[in-house]
């Protein structure tokens, strides 16, 4: 019918589910093809949401620079229109791109501004991401108290959140806090909920993550069932095509 709205727009919606469910090349096709039709008509909104769906998928491929470009376009579209929640989601989308690589600097300055935004009117699950991300990013930075009051605060938000999906994010990131911490015990707890929840929603990225975080807390801890997790985890990253040095750490 050449209706090239609609088409975006569902090109943006299969390239999200496709992502979640770790087809990351027919994701990135369905995205593409989103971003160029909504640039293409001037539908900046839309624009916008879709390069959020973009760097959040470029981020779980472990591609940070290109995920931060497609959260930097974002930003920016959202600034010049006033669409202040979505500005907050990509100053998110940034900060985490930007951890990716290490700018741990960077990161905080981006989270600071993002945790500005966080308030009543804000979905919990998105406050959530961003305290347990604000905790990794200050406890890479020798903040331990602040990071402690940070996965506090997340895992507090997630459990009032109605997203899975994020609930699930956020309980692999502070899973992965706590076992660089030494508390192995309640890693595992983290990310065996992880890990029940990803696998029910076939979320695979996360569910790589949480059958990964489990290899090392089982390791930590003496558990012999850490060979066959990270058997499992390094087959769903295969499939997905992260390489090990590519991933969330």
């Amino acid at each position: 019918m050449g209706d090239v709205a609609t088409r975006a727009h569902s090109d943006s919606t299969l390239g999200l589910y496709k992502s979640l469910l770790g087809r990351f090349p027919e994701a990135l096709d369905h995205l593409t093809a989103a971003v160029d039709g909504e640039r293409e008509l001037g539908l900046r909104r839309a624009e916008a949401e879709s390069l959020t769906v973009l760097s959040t998928l470029f981020e779980q491929w472990g591609r940070y620079a290109e995920a931060a470009t497609a959260a930097r376009r974002a930003l920016l579209l959202c600034r010049e229109l006033g669409r202040h929640e979505n500005e907050f989601v990509a100053t998110v989308d940034l900060a985490m791109a930007q951890a990716g690589v290490g700018d741990w600097a960077e990161a905080e300055a981006l989270l600071a501004r993002a945790r500005v935004m966080c308030d009543d009117t804000r979905e919990p699950g998105m406050v959530a991401l961003t305290m347990a991300l604000s905790a990794d990013v200050a406890d890479r930075l020798g903040h331990a108290e602040q990071a402690g009051g940070y996965a506090g605060a997340a895992l507090e938000h997630a459990a009032a959140s109605a997203s899975p999906l994020r609930r699930v994010k956020v309980e692999n990131m502070i899973g992965r806090l706590f076992h660089r911490r030494g508390q192995h015990a309640d890693a595992r707890v983290l990310h065996l909920r992880a890990w029940e929840g990803a696998a029910e929603l076939g979320y695979l990225p996360e569910e790589a993550y949480a059958r990964l975080g489990l290899a090392h807390v089982c390791e930590a801890l003496g558990d012999p069932a850490a060979a066959g997790h990270l058997a499992v985890s390094e087959g769903l990253f295969a499939d997905m095509g992260v390489p090990a040095d590519r991933r969330r750490r």
